[in-house]
């Protein structure tokens, strides 16, 4: 059990809770309460000394960190008695509330979901991430809207946004892509990113009726070390490196920086690979987005449409 994924909204309830909660069907009452006591005893403990443990929580634990796990726990308690998906439906209500108050209702619609993850993602830039958002071309809406809506159990779908379809994905390090972005043009670059990934996974992982209990992880931990101005780019004294997502397994992907040779190299193997789009490549003159290297800092991005009305119609906004 991946504590972080349900903490950050990082995976679909299939990969983070189903193991889980089959573990806690068959738990006597209070093992659950046990089991998080144990968790935080052990990260404690991982100091070496009392001290040590003391001063994992004090200095070298973020405080905001720490309060978002222990905050989390009452949820996870609640699989004892409700499906997985209803958990991380409720639990990103509540995280939903919590972050903006009464500042910005609740989602609702085909959107919600994809809104309320974004947001848990992006932590203390949630409201970048949710503004950017609302930014994005219809395509990338509608793309992140269904993809992250996606629960990867068989027989659950989200009562807020349901959809049926899979295998679902777990892009992993999504979280970290998004948490650096400390500014508009960044985040909507991430975001835009974030939609390359999921459209690249699809064509590798094409949807199936009998996949719907299915999760894909897509690995993006490359991406997450980059300034988010990079990501459409590659490198920039290398214009035939490439970002693509490679498949390894049927179950795993992986996006790497893939120069000319490499790329020669896949084909020759017969390796399976789709290159990430990027905004300019994928809607061509519907979107203008202007760069500057200086600092390796976004100075513009001037998105040329309109707002996805699909989401506006369906949600409070």
């Amino acid at each position: 059990f991946n504590h972080g994924w349900f903490v950050q909204a990082e995976a679909p309830p299939g990969a983070m809770l189903s193991t889980f909660k089959r573990l806690v069907s068959s738990a006597h009452p209070g093992d659950v309460a046990f089991y998080f006591f144990h968790w935080l005893t052990d990260l404690a403990g991982a100091g070496g000394t009392p001290l040590g443990g003391a001063e994992k929580f004090v200095i070298s634990f973020p405080h905001s960190v720490l309060s978002a796990f222990l905050w989390s726990i009452p949820y996870l308690r609640s699989l004892e008695e409700h499906a997985e998906s209803h958990v991380v439906e409720t639990y990103l209500t509540a995280r939903w509330e919590a972050m903006f108050l009464d500042s910005r209702p609740i989602p609702e619609g085909a959107c919600a979901v994809a809104r309320m993850r974004l947001a848990v993602m992006a932590q203390s830039v949630a409201p970048i991430a949710i503004d950017a958002f609302s930014k994005l071309h219809a395509n990338d809406q509608e793309l992140l809207a269904r993809e992250m809506a996606m629960t990867g159990l068989a027989d659950q779908r989200y009562e807020i946004s349901p959809v049926e379809g899979g295998p679902a994905f777990l892009v992993y390090y999504g979280p970290a892509l998004l948490q650096h972005c400390d500014n508009p043009s960044d985040m909507l670059v991430a975001l835009q990113g974030l939609a390359a990934v999921y459209r690249a996974g699809r064509r590798l992982w094409p949807e199936d009726p009998d996949s719907h209990g299915v999760t894909v992880t897509l690995e993006i931990g490359m991406l997450k070390t980059i300034e988010a101005c990079l990501i459409p780019h590659a490198k920039a004294d290398d214009p035939r490196s490439v970002w693509a997502m490679v498949r390894r397994s049927d179950s795993y992907g992986c996006v790497q920086l893939l120069d000319g040779e490499s790329v020669n190299t896949m084909n020759v193997n017969g390796d399976s690979y789709w290159v990430l789009d990027t905004p300019s490549s994928f809607y061509g003159s519907t979107f203008t987005t202007t760069l500057s290297r200086e600092r390796k800092k976004v100075t513009s991005v001037k998105p040329q449409f309109t707002k996805y009305e699909g989401c506006a119609k369906k949600e409070r906004l």
